[in-house]
């Protein structure tokens, strides 16, 4: 299984065969099919032991709903830079529903327990602020996929070189908004920090949320952003 995962994280999912994971023990490939039917099997052993690996038994995050679900947003934004060929498998509508991935998303509804939602919001909030940490990781698996193949630029240096260059062929009066930023490539191409500010800005609008759901505050405002300023009125 973690031979699978290292071919996986070294080469791409498709690299990942049945004969590939026995070349690489080796073994014959049909001794491979002794304990587990098929590629599909193995994915989900490797999913399994993926969403398993830091255990479930973490205390909760100190600070409430947000905190938890902040926790939950960066472990998974984690996992896809580390796992990449992870996000291909869950982001899709029939992911493998393996104990430690329901186990996670189990955790993750918990963090919004008490606060009087019904189990239908309480999913779809979730699902938002995972849907940040898998959005943002397309272009993040896109980047390591690239320096993978050898001779791929970045996002960063893509926005440093390409965009500008284009931009100004093109014309930079056409796209003055674009044009204002094309020699701060660094504002719009550090994904990390993208990922902070929109994980941030979700979580304020979670909260006014519910403190319309609730008649009041749920959990106090969380300050101090790693980069970003408090929301305030004029936000």
């Amino acid at each position: 299984m973690w031979t699978a995962i290292r071919i996986a994280n070294a080469d791409g999912l498709e690299s990942m065969s049945m004969r590939h994971v026995a070349n690489v023990l080796g073994v014959k490939v049909m001794s491979l099919y002794n304990y587990i039917d098929g590629k599909d099997e193995l994915i989900d052993l490797m999913v399994e032991a993926v969403f398993s690996e830091d255990g479930d038994s973490a205390p909760r995050a100190p600070g409430g709903w947000r905190a938890e679900l902040e926790a939950a947003a960066r472990w998974e934004w984690s996992l896809y830079s580390t796992y990449p060929w992870a996000l291909e498998v869950i982001a899709t509508v029939q992911p493998p529903l393996v104990p430690s991935l329901l186990a996670r998303f189990e955790r993750g509804l918990g963090a919004l327990d008490g606060l009087g939602l019904d189990p239908i919001m309480t999913h779809r909030i979730y699902l938002g602020v995972s849907g940040i940490a898998q959005g943002l990781a397309l272009l993040r698996v896109s980047e390591i996929a690239s320096e993978r193949r050898g001779g791929g630029i970045s996002l960063s240096q893509w926005r440093a070189v390409k965009f500008p260059a284009v931009l100004e062929e093109l014309g930079t009066d056409r796209y003055p908004r674009q044009a204002a930023v094309r020699n701060s490539p660094e504002v719009i191409a550090d994904l990390e920090e993208i990922f902070e500010f929109s994980l941030q800005r979700l979580l304020d609008g979670i909260a006014r949320f519910l403190e319309g759901e609730t008649g009041g505050s749920p959990s106090p405002p969380r300050l101090g952003s790693r980069s970003d300023p408090p929301l305030t009125e004029d936000h």
